[in-house]
């Protein structure tokens, strides 16, 4: 009897994800791989994948009859999953850590997992492990927001505990802008244009033994508002040891209603000091190390609070956004997928060795309004300037966006800046010459 071959078990319950780009680095090593999509997904993007199962059913114990029927016929080396959300059949990304530890297979603890998921419950383990944060706490309805609020001490933030895209995320300076940003964003969240934050209740259970009890569409965190510059780390995380990557400068973020865009940032950056970048590292290293994450590549967003120091705004498992992996690439000796892979396959990916590389802007731009894109111009044009590196595309004309109380990507452009003038010159070039129409 000849020998099962290798596959990965890709799982994702709100679309196709990363499933492409895993299956085509799994394929170039000879491993097959298997998705677990939604049904609709996947269509005409099958070219490196053995099979799609289609199901709405993602709870543990049909994911482990699916799985079962795949281990007929391969031998499965790892999971993975892009974004696990807590539905009401379960927790996705605790029950794909679960399945790849009943076969001793490379994963991150679900607790782990969870944390990342839900904003709560992140600040609430970054303090358990002592690492420096913010005040914060949970408000279920108006008066229990007005108390943590004036606790804390104005001005604050109002977010949702789930979620992606800087999606209703609001600044309240006082009393009467808590009140109506709180109505405001329990009237949107359950009809919020990302899946991510539209998420089932759930419980998170603590390592003390605590339980936590959630309802993404009615509670709300609060939290200290951040003043300051604004950063981004990504790291590699192999078993628990986390080794910082890249850290990028966010020059430009604009804070709107609802939202936080970060329209330009530059690597290596440009308003830290080489203190405050170690500074950045360590912070990002270790609250990615109190939430317990592992065997990943994630994504740490911090601000530079004056006399203070970095805090955390948020961790996500994953790589980040646009031409995140490009600038990985540039700087380093990592390539996302090959690393990423590495990961899933329980491997330790080759020692990160850093790059000298020219100064870099990213670009990202952002749809005007939610709605469906009709025109969208000028890319090709940017592609071909002289200092262009990569310009992803993240959406098409007829997609369906967000934009009104969310970070709508579209695009996101890396090119070469040597300095804050050519970054912001570059940005302003691309702002002029790129159109992008939403009806």
């Amino acid at each position: 009897m000849s020998k099962r071959p290798p596959l990965i078990v890709y799982i994702d319950a709100l679309g196709a994800g990363l499933s492409e780009s895993i299956a085509e680095a799994a394929a170039a090593r000879g491993i097959a791989t298997a998705v677990i999509c939604p049904p609709g997904e996947m269509r005409g993007r099958r070219q490196f994948v053995w099979r799609v199962i289609r199901t709405r059913d993602f709870s543990l114990d049909n994911l482990r009859r699916l799985v079962a029927a795949i281990e007929r016929s391969h031998s499965i080396r790892g999971f993975y999953s892009l974004f696990g959300p807590f539905r009401r059949d379960g927790f996705l990304h605790g029950h794909v850590a679960t399945l790849a530890a009943e076969r001793g297979l490379s994963h991150s603890p679900p607790s782990a997992l969870a944390a990342a998921t839900n904003k709560f419950f992140a600040r609430y383990c970054i303090g358990a492990a002592g690492v420096p944060d913010v005040p914060f706490g949970l408000a279920f309805d108006e008066a229990s927001a007005l108390s943590v609020a004036r606790g804390i001490g104005y001005p604050v933030v109002l977010k949702p505990l789930t979620g992606v895209g800087s999606s209703l995320i609001f600044k309240c300076r006082n009393d009467a802008e808590l009140r109506r940003f709180w109505h405001k964003a329990r009237r949107e969240l359950p009809r919020a244009h990302y899946a991510q934050l539209r998420m089932a209740p759930h419980s998170i259970a603590a390592p003390c033994g605590a339980v936590f009890t959630f309802d993404p569409a009615r509670m709300m965190l609060v939290e200290r508002y951040l003043p300051g510059r604004e950063a981004s780390v990504e790291c590699i995380v192999v078993g628990d040891n986390v080794t910082p990557l890249v850290v990028h400068d966010k020059l430009d973020v604009e804070e709107i209603t609802g939202s936080v865009l970060e329209h330009l940032l530059v690597a290596p950056p440009l308003r830290f000091t080489p203190r405050e970048v170690k500074a950045l590292r360590s912070h990002a290293a270790a609250a990615i190390r109190a939430l317990g994450l592992r065997n990943t590549l994630c994504h740490v967003e911090l601000r530079w609070v004056d006399g203070e120091g970095p805090r955390i705004l948020e961790i996500n498992p994953r790589v980040g956004a646009g031409c995140v992996a490009d600038s990985i690439a540039t700087f380093t000796n990592v390539d996302a997928d090959a690393a990423r892979l590495s990961l899933i396959l329980g491997e330790r990916p080759p020692p990160v060795r850093r790059r000298k590389a020219p100064r870099h802007a990213m670009v990202f731009l952002f749809t005007p309004r939610s709605g469906t894109i009709t025109r969208l111009e000028g890319l090709e044009a940017v592609n071909d300037w002289d200092d262009t590196a990569v310009v992803r595309v993240m959406q098409e004309v007829g997609n369906r966006v967000g934009g009104d109380l969310e970070e709508g990507f579209v695009a996101s452009i890396w090119l070469e800046a040597k300095n804050e003038k050519q970054a912001r010159q570059a940005y302003a070039r691309i702002r002029r010459r790129v159109r992008i129409v939403v009806r």
